[in-house]
């Protein structure tokens, strides 16, 4: 009996350590994260990224800290490092979910994001990683991100549907137009999936009003004719299936007819065909 409340004491005592420790890492790094010197900047915000992937739920404690020096550093990150920034505000959404889902916490979070999101231009590449980090923020939001989600969805299907065009004039007319950068449409996609995973039926009115449906088709017949332009074996089979799978979901809600482009190494597989509401 006395050995068990030893062990017991002792892993009390290490367990406290631990959690003084990760404590004074938090604070440390996000001191730096706001720090005037840029390298310093990427140095902590990366750092404070791979412990959000290590932590975890033991970052919740101390989200109000957390989102309030990354909010502040969009105010003073340029460049590169707003790169390191987005991932570093995405990789939390992963890491503590629905947990975000406060009123303090959205508004803390989203004022930023969309202030970005504003005032980008839809040829700007930096919306490639803030569409990224919009995504994972709206899976971990969930109902919250209501109030931001048609803006973000309307400019996702006008995305889509501008690099579609640009696609197919360069398939029709390649002497004359260049292929457009895919990420657009990739990231565009990806968004998109994560308000669909995130919000559910709850934009089925955004849904019913739009041409995600129509846009879908077109990607999975444009992606096809131009795989050779695009070295398709260049994309993440099961990231472009998520996208996909989760864009399904309004297919059916409308028993619209569409194929969808499974991507794996060289080879264009059609999974889905005349996909049909039950």
């Amino acid at each position: 009996m006395l050995f068990f409340s030893i062990v017991v004491i002792i892993i009390v005592i290490y367990y406290c350590c631990y959690l003084l420790f990760l404590l004074f890492i938090i604070l440390f790094l996000l001191a730096r994260i706001l720090d005037a010197n840029k390298r310093v900047q990427e140095a902590a915000c990366s750092a404070f990224a791979t412990l959000e992937e290590e932590a975890n739920m033991e970052l919740v404690p101390y989200l109000s800290e957390i989102l309030a020096t990354l909010a502040e550093a969009f105010n003073r990150y340029q460049a590169k490092n707003l790169l390191i920034l987005y991932d570093a505000v995405g990789t939390l959404a992963d890491s503590v979910g629905s947990n975000l889902n406060q009123p303090q916490y959205v508004q803390t979070l989203m004022e930023p994001l969309m202030a970005k999101w504003s005032s980008l231009s839809d040829d700007d590449k930096e919306l490639f990683p803030l569409l990224e980090c919009l995504s994972s923020v709206a899976t971990a939001l969930h109902v919250s991100f209501l109030p931001f989600c048609e803006p973000v969805f309307r400019r996702c299907t006008a995305l889509i549907g501008r690099c579609l065009q640009q696609v197919q004039l360069a398939v029709e007319r390649p002497a004359e137009y260049d292929m457009p950068d895919k990420d657009f449409l990739i990231v565009a996609l990806d968004l998109l999936s994560g308000l669909a995973e995130g919000l559910s039926d709850h934009i089925d009115q955004l849904v019913a009003s739009s041409q995600i449906v129509a846009l879908i088709y077109q990607c999975s017949m444009v992606l096809k004719i131009s795989m050779c332009v695009w070295e398709i074996g260049s994309f993440d089979s099961g990231v472009v299936i998520r996208h996909f799978f989760h864009l399904c979901v309004f297919a059916v809600k409308f028993q619209r007819e569409f194929s969808v482009i499974c991507l794996k190494h060289r080879m264009c597989l059609c999974i889905v065909r005349n996909f049909r509401k039950v």
